[in-house]
């Protein structure tokens, strides 16, 4: 729909006979005031605007223009005004006009110039209008994206012996940094904390992959040695070729009151004993998802008593500072931890955040973070130890496990 905007009837009426072989419906106003109603009514696709006029003249519209919604703000305005002067014309293509003719027009002008202009500014508001609504329905996806991701984040239990809290900050919407808490039968509990290549809602939805991998193969068997070669099998099948993922994955006994650790090419934890030692822990390994069989190493860490854990992405270890010199690295993250020994290891994600946040010189990274403490509480026995219902069966009993 085009809208004419003029105090003259006879200025209208001769736009109109120009623009009609366009096909387009027509209405009119006779000042800004009338054309604003106009607008508010919805479907306009563009508007030709005199500038004087009576009440509100053509630079009061474009004035009330500058403050409404997005919407309004895309319709494109050709102003067609017998105001020549160029101080004039640059103000009105400075406050957002699309182009500008002065009348009277030429025979050459209402026949072929104005309905081509008029066209091109109809069709770039169309196509501008189906980007916005197209770029809306994606964002609104990766907001439901978003949610879902981080719905799949461990929930936090208070109460449990061992326990764990996060700091999750993926770069974009959704990311490609996991981690998940399950229980592993006979007691036991498995963790892992990965880190899929990439950024974004590719990199999201091959998290999610990996977690559901993840939970399958943890109920047939949850030793590392045998997770994960099994683990580096399903990812050749899954990923494109230069896909892979990072990762730690951690096997709590009560009964030796150990955790067994396994490394695939991922930063190492940092482990904080009950008297306040702090260290990174040894160990590398191989990437998962790249080469056709890989070697797994183990490390038996003691767990038990308040020891506690720090898992965390190389998006950490890797920020630069302020200058955007010098990493971080696992030094600086262990003096960073270093400081927090003596605060609530519930508190320690955040307050890592925070420190990184401030050696960056600001929240603004290029890279996925998660930072993850993980401990265990002391008890007065260990048969004060009372897991909750296992969301999955014994591996050792269950009959898929059996059946292999």
């Amino acid at each position: 729909m085009i809208l004419l905007v003029d105090d003259e009837p006879l200025n209208r009426k001769v736009l109109q006979w120009s623009l009609s072989k366009l096909g387009h419906e027509f209405i009119h106003a006779q000042d800004g005031q009338e054309a604003i109603e106009k607008v508010l009514d919805g479907g306009i696709d563009v508007i030709l605007l005199d500038l004087m006029m009576p009440n509100l003249d053509g630079y009061g519209f474009l004035a009330w223009r500058a403050g409404a919604d997005e919407s309004v703000k895309r319709i494109p305005i050709i102003i067609n005004s017998a105001v020549s002067d160029m101080d004039s014309i640059r103000r009105a293509l400075g406050e957002g006009a699309y182009d500008y003719f002065t009348k009277p027009l030429s025979n050459d002008q209402l026949e072929i110039l104005l309905p081509t202009k008029v066209y091109n500014a109809i069709q770039s508001h169309k196509a501008v209008k189906a980007l916005n609504e197209r770029n809306e329905k994606m964002r609104s996806e990766l907001a439901a994206a978003e949610h879902f991701q981080r719905s799949m984040l461990p929930r936090v239990d208070k109460n449990a012996v061992y326990g764990h809290a996060y700091v999750y900050s993926p770069c974009d919407d959704v990311g490609g940094d996991f981690y998940d808490v399950l229980p592993a039968g006979k007691n036991r509990t498995a963790f892992f904390l990965g880190d899929v290549t990439g950024h974004g809602l590719k990199a999201g939805m091959m998290s999610l992959m990996v977690k559901s991998l993840l939970r399958e193969l943890v109920m047939r068997d949850p030793e590392p040695t045998v997770l994960l070669p099994a683990m580096n099998q399903r990812l050749l099948e899954i990923f494109e070729t230069g896909h892979y993922i990072t990762g730690i994955y951690g096997l709590v006994d009560p009964a030796t009151n150990s955790m067994v650790l396994a490394n695939c090419a991922h930063p190492r934890p940092i482990l904080v004993t009950p008297d306040g030692e702090t260290q990174a822990v040894e160990g590398g390994g191989h990437f998962l998802g790249i080469l056709d069989e890989i070697d797994v190493e183990t490390v038996t860490l003691p767990f038990d008593k308040d020891h506690r854990l720090v898992f965390y992405t190389d998006g950490i270890t890797e920020v630069l500072d302020a200058s955007g010199e010098n990493e971080l690295g696992v030094e600086g993250l262990v003096k960073i931890v270093q400081n927090l020994t003596e605060s609530d290891v519930e508190d320690w994600p955040a307050a890592i955040n925070d420190a990184v946040c401030e050696y960056h010189g600001g929240p603004a990274f290029n890279d996925d973070l998660l930072i993850v403490a993980a401990w265990c509480r002391p008890l007065a026995s260990r048969e004060d130890f009372a897991p909750a219902e296992p969301i999955y069966p014994d591996p050792t009993e269950s009959s898929i496990a059996n059946s292999n």
